[in-house]
């Protein structure tokens, strides 16, 4: 739980009881807290903040990845803020608000891949062939016809 106002200066002394056996662990406990669950930028819709508080719970994100996310999540509110207003248009601007929400979803998505989560029950294929494979009949072929036109073979 974390009390009073947010520490924007990190560098700034945390007042701790004197005499505290455990103040250490205190300043460490808040300092990790407030690291890794960051409180929300403003601006944010609801649905985007409870979104940026779950995937901080469950991820460690370095300050340009938070960069990344912030914009991803704000460009994901102007596309759905462009979509609620197209509903009460029609004819071109319509088509026009509803041209401009896609484009939002779109920069948002591409901020948004730039994170590249990945899900830790499957982890990244190695790069190269994988192990026990074959080759297919047609490369193996052509690999032995090379082997026997060779000059030096």
């Amino acid at each position: 739980m974390w009390w009073g106002k947010p520490v924007l200066n990190y560098s700034a002394r945390l007042r701790v009881p004197q005499g505290s056996q455990n103040s250490s662990k205190l300043i460490a406990g808040i300092w990790d807290h407030h690291m890794t669950n960051p409180r929300p930028p403003s601006g944010l819709s609801p649905r985007s903040r409870a979104l940026w508080t779950e995937l901080h719970s469950a991820n460690d994100f370095a300050a340009h990845e938070d960069d990344q996310l912030e914009r991803a999540l704000k460009w994901y509110d102007v596309a759905d803020r462009l979509l609620h207003e197209a509903e009460k248009l029609n004819g071109r601007e319509r088509g026009a608000q509803l041209k401009a929400a896609g484009d939002a979803a779109t920069t948002g998505l591409r901020h948004w891949r730039t994170l590249r989560f990945v899900d830790p029950a499957k982890p990244g294929r190695r790069p190269g062939r994988p192990p026990g494979k074959p080759w297919p009949p047609i490369a193996a072929g052509a690999a032995t016809l090379r082997r026997s036109d060779h000059a030096d073979g």
